[in-house]
């Protein structure tokens, strides 16, 4: 296995797991429901340990120590974020109410080195940074959501989880065409490009999703289809996490090629 195969699985745990503390830390505003606990806890603390992996390969891989890593302005986020991450996992285990403002700065430092704040400066970051929180309320919720069903069926928990969603895919969708057009200047992908064409598969996977999810809103859930609706959010949560690997593909591709 190459470095560069370990530093993607490294960088794709720690956004997974990032996206995954958000939105369980997010959960209980509302849904009116008791924090995920261990949900939030474990997803912290993978997001720590993989995004300490993932700053010591990236050293490793550009021949440099860590000390002059952190001098650089990509090291000084890095380090922010990680500093973020240690402050998630010690309130996710102590204080939860903490989890979500550090939650959301980590999710923010990917933003801040991202393509859009590359080349579309504050806005850009900004608008990557609302994409990766609507992303991760849908994510992390909808996992929170699955646990929550795995207790017993709860009616009222998935018509609140339902209505927050409907604001988690418009925004998620809102921002992923803005982002597009900042870094491409094109309101589509060109086919033609490897970046058009990973483009193209992460709105194909996004779209297969938000069938899934309309047919739990409005099939599964009105019936109280209750193993069925478990399942489907499964298999949801299944093409969710192809969709993240696709996007941090995405992210690490020269937009122009």
């Amino acid at each position: 296995m190459t470095l560069d195969v370990v530093l993607f699985c490294a960088r794709y745990a720690f956004l997974g797991a990032s996206l995954v503390s958000f939105g369980a830390a997010l959960f209980p505003l509302y849904a009116r429901a008791p924090a995920p606990a261990r949900l939030l806890g474990f997803a912290a603390l993978i997001a720590l340990i993989t995004g300490t992996a993932a700053i010591g390969l990236q050293a490793v891989e550009l021949g440099a120590p860590l000390g002059a890593l952190a001098a650089t302005s990509f090291g000084q986020v890095w380090t922010a974020q990680l500093t973020l991450t240690a402050l998630l996992t010690l309130a996710s285990w102590t204080w939860r109410p903490l989890a979500l403002p550090f939650a959301g700065g980590v999710l923010v430092c990917f933003a801040m080195v991202s393509h859009g704040a590359a080349i579309g400066g504050a806005l850009g970051a900004a608008s990557y940074a609302l994409h990766l929180c609507a992303a991760g309320g849908w994510i992390g919720g909808l996992a929170a959501l699955a646990l929550a069903l795995r207790r017993a069926p709860q009616p009222v928990l998935v018509r609140r989880f339902s209505n927050a969603g409907l604001w988690f895919v418009a925004a998620v969708a809102t921002t992923g065409a803005f982002n597009l057009v900042v870094v491409t200047g094109a309101a589509f992908p060109h086919a033609q490009t490897h970046y058009g064409q990973l483009a193209s598969l992460k709105i194909a996977l996004f779209a297969l999703a938000l069938l899934i999810a309309a047919f739990n809103r409005l099939s599964l859930t009105p019936k109280a289809a209750w193993p069925l609706l478990g399942r489907t959010i499964l298999a949801e949560l299944g093409l969710l996490a192809v969709l993240v690997g696709v996007a941090l593909t995405l992210g690490a591709q020269p937009p122009t090629l």
